[in-house]
């Protein structure tokens, strides 16, 4: 901050602008139409309507079907994709 003002002092590039990393999130949501959203497990490929085929790291399958995606982007620059999934429920095992 302080190199900011000294050079707005000593060559008048123009008062410093601070950029806030909490309301620059953007986000974009697609509903399943047609098949038209598909995660390839195998390829690390996600495909999404007016992206078409996209590299992905993939951290877990899933089985069921995809209700809708949404896409967002953190302001380090980085993308994520978020699937809303409808599956069946399954108990888990107790252990004592």
């Amino acid at each position: 901050m302080d190199s900011a003002y000294q050079k707005f002092f000593k060559e008048h590039t123009g008062f410093p602008k601070f950029k806030s990393k909490h309301d620059h999130n953007y986000s974009y949501t697609t509903n399943l139409t047609n098949n038209n959203i598909k995660v390839l497990f195998h390829d690390n490929l996600v495909k999404l309507p007016k992206l078409g085929k996209v590299k992905a790291k993939l951290h877990r399958e899933f089985k069921g079907k995809i209700l809708f995606a949404t896409v967002s982007k953190v302001p380090s620059g980085k993308y994520f994709v978020s699937f809303n999934v409808e599956t069946e429920n399954f108990n888990l095992p107790i252990i004592n």
